[in-house]
């Protein structure tokens, strides 16, 4: 079941948004590479983090192989 949507993004969920938004399309590992050196996320916490947004509505994904490409589904402005 899909969890309900919250009015307003997480501090984490807003890092990964930013890296929707600038790059489009990314795999979990282009969204951990991308915050590695200044957040210093875990693959896996990007994962999970990525798999709730999903749940949430705030980005969608497709499969490209065994990845997951994900996608924004919000726009920047809110």
């Amino acid at each position: 079941m899909a969890r309900s949507a919250s009015p307003q993004l997480t501090e984490a969920e807003n890092r990964i948004m930013s890296v929707l938004w600038d790059r489009g399309e990314v795999s979990v590992r282009d969204v951990t590479d991308a915050l590695a050196v200044e957040h210093g996320l875990a693959y896996t916490t990007v994962l999970t983090t990525i798999r709730i947004m999903a749940d949430k509505g705030y980005v969608g994904f497709r499969k490209d192989g065994r990845a997951h490409i994900y996608h924004p589904l919000l726009s920047r402005q809110g």
